[in-house]
């Protein structure tokens, strides 16, 4: 008879990094390897997916869900302690830790390259076991759960704990960003342009090409996070783009307006689709998009723009945008309003797109309705951003938050939504070929 220890998950938990897998409550998981950092390698025995979890959304089997205390969370002395190196060594697993995975988890596990270089590719875990887990529409699996009282979790330690991990573990080097497409979208006349041109402004910008590109209308400014004499052969000089789209304006045909941008976004797939073979694995796909090494033109991430209040026609934007890229909602001109006004303006917007379930915003590995509970918070979605020069205490401005998020953060796992939202279109595209 097994003495295995077994673990409990207590709480949901939504995979913000490719090297992550999905808790629900009842999965009951193995622990294969613990961390310092408070997260462990496991296997859920429910979906057989392999990869890291937050050790405090776990109970042993047999205990209470009352046990999970805030003993069981890190102080904030023990993640100080916390070193990048020792998280990056701790995925060397010996073979009495292996054992338990089976061949096809094994071969999952990448060694990381030698740190003798600043400019690497960190190695990931990658449990990408179907497209259909990878976009959320799994069929429901048929193992019976117990009625449980589902504990609340604080949303705030929830987000503080992964923005922590991930502080521990990237190295914001501008040369190591990849390729990286970024679209502004929003009404006329609000400041997209500038947006755009403070995006340009960041240090990590060396260099700009000095020819503006136009391409179904839309303007497309192209610039380098990498210096000269670290370009490597082949590599794409130009690495990040920001595309300036349409503004819908008060024309009484909106939908003209927005189509220039959602065809744009539809024809990137379809050049990505005729380069890659249909008899290809969409789990090799996905991994050969999400590499940040310019194997597509995709549109990574959408910043829709929003001044002072949320109308219809924005609604209707982004719900059009969100299979095709990772929508993330701006208010423009923050300076423009009282830091009580832009709260109550953030909690409206996420209340109104909540209600909204077809639109699929980028969390940032929160839920939709833990956004909600911390809209208060500075540093939450929508970023409120201004474009002024005057620096003053009242004004709430996140523009360097969302820099760093979407550079360094969270542009692994923004380039997995986008690899998933291809794939996923991908499949639909061969279904309406085949009427299957």
């Amino acid at each position: 008879m097994s003495t295995e220890i077994k673990y409990e998950a207590v709480c949901e938990y939504t995979p913000t990094h490719a090297d992550e897998i999905e808790l629900n409550v009842g999965d009951i998981i193995q622990i294969l390897h613990n961390y310092d950092d408070g997260w462990c390698l496991s296997k859920n025995e429910v979906t057989k997916a392999v990869g890291l979890l937050p050790r405090n959304f776990l109970v042993q089997v047999g205990l209470k869900a009352n046990n999970l205390t805030t003993s069981n969370v890190q102080s904030e002395d023990e993640k100080k302690k916390q070193r990048a190196s020792q998280r990056q060594s701790s995925l060397h697993l010996n073979e009495s830790q292996l054992k338990n995975l089976s061949s096809l988890d094994r071969k999952n596990f990448i060694k990381s390259p030698a740190a003798n270089s600043d400019r690497i590719s960190w190695g990931l875990l990658e449990d990408l076991n179907s497209i259909e887990m990878l976009t959320g529409k799994l069929d429901a699996i048929n193992v019976e759960k117990k009625e449980k009282i589902k504990p609340k979790v604080d949303p705030r330690e929830k987000i503080e704990s992964i923005n922590e991990w991930k502080k521990n573990r990237v190295r914001k080097i501008p040369a190591n960003i990849g390729t990286l497409k970024i679209m502004v979208v929003g009404d006329t006349g609000i400041g997209k342009t500038t947006l755009i041109n403070a995006l340009l402004d960041s240090k990590e910008i060396v260099e700009m090409n000095p020819e503006t590109l136009s391409i179904k209308g839309l303007m497309h400014y192209e610039c380098s996070t990498i210096p000269a004499d670290q370009i490597y052969m082949g590599e794409e000089k130009y690495n990040i783009t920001l595309v300036d789209s349409l503004g819908y304006s008060n024309s009484t045909d909106s939908a003209s307006q927005i189509r220039p941008s959602v065809e744009y976004l539809v024809g990137q797939f379809q050049q990505t689709d005729k380069v890659f073979s249909k008899s290809i694995p969409t789990n090799n796909l996905i991994k050969f998009l999400n590499g940040g090494t310019g194997g597509h033109g995709f549109v990574d991430v959408c910043i829709y723009t929003i001044l002072h209040r949320l109308k219809p026609i924005d609604v209707e934007y982004m719900r059009v945008l969100s299979p095709f890229t990772n929508v993330i909602p701006v208010l423009i001109k923050s300076d423009s309003l009282q830091k009580e006004e832009i709260f109550e303006l953030k909690n409206s917007i996420l209340q109104q797109l909540h209600n909204k379930n077809d639109i699929n915003l980028f969390k940032f590995g929160l839920s939709s309705e833990e956004l909600i509970e911390v809209s208060n918070d500075v540093g939450s979605i929508p970023f409120a951003v201004s474009l002024t020069q005057e620096n003053s205490k009242n004004v709430i401005n996140e523009l360097e938050t969302l820099k760093e998020y979407l550079f360094y953060y969270y542009i692994d796992d923004i380039r997995q939504k986008t690899a998933e939202k291809f794939a996923a279109w991908r499949s639909a595209q061969s279904q309406k070929l085949t009427g299957k």
